[in-house]
């Protein structure tokens, strides 16, 4: 748990360590930020953002899911507004 200098506080809930590979063993992220927007973020087991719920500065909350590739991320959002697809080329 951590409090920033900023107003921003955080919560990692850990899984137990990896047996195979080094890895952060960090799961579940909790945060809140200072500007009132808060989060929920999943990892991997390679320490990648799998999913997170989001509170957004319009106040609307998003899923997202994401698959990190060698040369790209993807990014699905599902929200009550619109469902969005991303492709961000990765350099």
């Amino acid at each position: 748990m951590g409090l920033d200098a900023h107003g921003n506080m955080g919560l990692g809930l850990d899984a137990p360590r990896c047996t195979s590979t080094p890895c952060n063993i960090e799961r579940i992220n909790l945060d809140a930020d200072a500007e009132g927007g808060a989060q929920l973020r999943f990892l991997d087991r390679q320490t990648g953002v799998a999913a997170r719920m989001l509170l957004d500065i319009d106040d609307r909350v998003y899923l997202d899911f994401v698959r990190v590739l060698q040369d790209s991320v993807k990014l699905h959002r599902l929200g009550l507004a619109a469902d969005t697809s991303f492709v961000v080329v990765r350099k």
